[in-house]
């Protein structure tokens, strides 16, 4: 997939420390994240530069985006998540997801700590992972469907890309969602209300995904 240099992330990410506060995020396509020019703010951070790109994953596939606002062991994370449906198998062997994007602190807030999770189920032999690299030098990794998280010295903003895999190896590999989110240290409070319908990731909602996914007809051709 895509490789981005860190020269152009850093000049991203100087960029976007510099705006002002974006819109709030809301539940929308991917088209209109990943639109020219587009930024938006869960709490306290904001989110600019979004881009997706896939492979065996049909566009209809690739569902939205949506704002989530949680805490995850006493610490406030902020984020987005996308719900999608990524299925390998016998057809479609191998499915990946691409995700980046810049995210900055808002009015003096730092970003002090990354989350990421990813929902799913592997059988026989199949292979689901999820990894992603910050511009401060930061990796996180899941080898399964689950949640992982680092902290870090804050900085004012990153550029994370993110890649999510799937491998049949003979058996079967969904994926639903993942999200990506970070909490904030200093600045301006932020408010700990969930965001409504965001929230509980691994609950109904992703339930009632998972069998809409296994109700599909594999898809041969594999779009990019």
């Amino acid at each position: 997939m895509k490789t981005i240099g860190w020269a152009a992330v850093a000049v991203a990410a100087v960029g976007l420390a510099q705006s002002a506060q974006a819109a709030p995020c809301a539940s929308a396509s991917v088209s209109t994240y990943t639109a020219s020019g587009f930024s938006c703010s869960v709490g306290g951070v904001t989110f600019s530069s979004i881009s997706i790109n896939t492979l065996g994953v049909p566009a209809s596939d690739l569902g939205n985006l949506a704002p989530v606002m949680f805490s995850n062991g006493g610490t406030q994370e902020l984020g987005l998540q996308l719900n999608f449906a990524a299925v390998a198998n016998s057809t479609t062997p191998t499915t990946d997801v691409d995700l980046t994007f810049t995210v900055a602190g808002n009015s003096g807030n730092q970003i002090s700590d990354a989350f990421m999770s990813l929902a799913g189920t592997d059988s026989g032999g199949a292979t689901s992972t999820l990894g992603e690299t910050l511009s401060n030098g930061v990796s996180l990794q899941l080898m399964s469907p689950g949640a992982t998280s680092a902290s870090f010295s804050p900085v004012a903003s990153l550029l994370a890309i993110k890649d999510q895999l799937n491998s049949a190896n003979g058996g079967l590999a969904e994926t639903s969602n993942l999200v990506d989110a970070f909490s904030v240290t200093g600045g301006v409070p932020v408010s700990a209300t969930p965001i409504p319908g965001t929230l509980p990731l691994f609950a109904s909602g992703l339930v009632g995904f998972w069998g809409w996914t296994r109700r599909r007809k594999p898809t041969a051709k594999p779009a990019v």
